[in-house]
């Protein structure tokens, strides 16, 4: 306690201009250490709240996260987490910006300073397990920025949860799962750290999965309304962006959207929830030696095409077509009542529905649209009694590749 360290807390460059900065560590606990930048805004934490943050992070996100995700390396000797409080954070959010980044974790740190057999030195190492938290300014010293304790707060377990899969994740590539790729995608790493935040709302609402959570469960109490708002809204955005145009976007795009981050969330917890042990399958995830697609194959519960084409059924049909077996719906989550229901703070809806497009077949008519890979387009059409329709689906003009899925539910 009180100890003074220097830590680099440059952001943007991994091992090359160190941002030095000093640390006074200000908690101490079983599984966590709490440094605090000695350049901290005035009016932040005590260190009976650091020693708060510590004993929430023993009792609830350390062991929630080992559980799902395996446990982190211990390169740095010390069998803890370093937590750096550092207005270095702070100063990620521009002036007056509508967004606020709660934190990161920089694989940079898991690195020697200097070449070792088998890793390449990177001078700005910390050469430990840490993470890097937002600090409470409430007087907007960081860039005009008010920041309150309060709300640090309810942003700090949140990014912890989400921030420490992501060190558990590099961490047990780098160090623990040998012969594999030494870092996980950025989409299906991010899918799971957004797993991680749902699973807080679950253990902060005292909820479990599997439970079709609905909008009516998420009002019913100021506990779990507040868990939501905290841990589980940004989810719901996230895929509520994804679900506005899902033929053009898909959960393994190669980029960091909001859509596809939504996507692949929703996607594990679909899988996870066609599983008798949703924790393992998080797990296999995190050890396994490859990444990507491959990643995905190697450790589904099934084929990925025929997992996508149940999913993209699930999103269409779930909660709404009568006698639809248990493999097309989303057992943690009614998403049509939660999406839909979604208000702003002027009351006015977030979405003006379920914003999953479903285009209308007429007829005689056809239609030509284009399904990115992992997406999925819908389509509805009538027939009358005692009728027959034919639907022919094509792929210019011949036959559709073999890993695309057609699924036909009758909704009435």
């Amino acid at each position: 306690m009180g100890q003074l360290l220097t830590l680099n807390g440059n952001a943007n460059s991994a091992c090359q201009s160190p941002d030095n900065r000093v640390g006074r560590v200000a908690a101490i606990s079983d599984r966590l250490i709490v440094v605090a930048d000695t350049s901290n805004p005035p009016g932040g934490y005590t260190d009976a709240e650091y020693r708060d943050i510590a004993t929430y992070w023993d009792s609830v996100i350390h062991p929630m996260d080992v559980e799902n995700f395996g446990q982190p390396s211990n390169i740095g000797g010390y069998n803890r987490i370093i937590a750096f409080y550092t207005r270095a954070v702070n100063q990620l959010s521009p002036r007056g910006a509508n967004f606020v980044i709660g934190g990161f974790f920089f694989q940079r740190d898991l690195f020697p300073k200097t070449n070792q057999p088998g890793f390449q030195g990177c001078a700005g190492s910390n050469e430990a397990e840490m993470m890097y938290l937002l600090v409470p300014d409430p007087t907007g010293v960081v860039n005009g920025n008010i920041r309150s304790k309060e709300n640090v707060t309810r942003f700090n377990f949140g990014t912890l949860a989400h921030e420490f899969q992501h060190l558990i994740n590099a961490s047990r590539r780098l160090h623990l799962t040998p012969g594999g790729d030494n870092s996980e995608e950025v989409w299906l790493d991010e899918g799971l750290a957004h797993t991680a935040e749902e699973l807080l709302f679950y253990r902060v609402a005292g909820l479990d999965a599997n439970q079709n959570v609905t909008l009516t469960r998420i009002t019913s109490t100021q506990t779990i309304r507040d868990a939501f708002n905290n841990y589980g809204l940004s989810n719901i955005i996230r895929l509520g962006d994804y679900l506005q145009a899902p033929s053009t976007n898909s959960p393994w795009a190669p980029n960091d959207q909001l859509s596809t981050r939504g996507a692949i969330w929703q996607f594990l917890r679909f899988v996870a929830g066609r599983t008798s042990d949703p924790a393992a399958f998080y797990r296999r995830l995190t050890d396994a030696p490859q990444s990507g697609v491959a990643n995905l194959q190697a450790n589904l519960p099934g084929a990925l095409p025929d997992l996508l084409r149940d999913w993209s059924v699930a999103q269409l049909a779930d909660d709404v077509a009568t006698g639809l077996p248990s493999e097309f719906g989303f057992a943690s989550w009614n998403f049509r009542s939660v999406v839909g229901g979604l208000r702003q703070n002027n009351g006015q809806p977030l979405f003006p529905t379920y914003p999953l497009p479903v285009r209308v077949l007429s007829s005689g008519a056809a239609i030509d649209f284009t399904v990115q890979g992992g997406g999925a387009a819908f389509h509805r059409f009538t027939v009358p009694a005692a009728r027959t329709g034919l639907v022919t689906v094509q792929s210019n003009g011949g036959a559709l590749p073999a890993t695309a899925r057609v699924a036909v539910v009758r909704l009435r």
